[in-house]
C-alpha cells in the first residue's frame, strides 16, 4: 500500500466535518466525508495498480 493513499481517508473525514460544521450538521458531513474517502481511496488504489 502507498502511504501517501492513507491519508486519504482521515482527509476526506476532516474535510466532511468542516463543511459538516459549516452548515449545522456535523454527523451529516462527517458520514459523507467518509464516504467520499473511501470511494477515492479505492479509485486511486486501482489507478495505481495499472501502473
Amino acid at each position: 500500500m502507498n502511504p501517501k493513499n492513507n491519508l486519504m481517508i482521515p482527509g476526506c473525514f476532516f474535510i466532511g466535518l468542516g463543511i459538516g460544521l459549516a452548515f449545522d450538521q456535523m454527523a451529516t458531513g462527517i458520514f459523507l466525508g467518509l464516504g467520499i474517502g473511501f470511494i477515492l481511496y479505492s479509485l486511486v488504489s486501482l489507478l495505481n495498480k495499472k501502473k
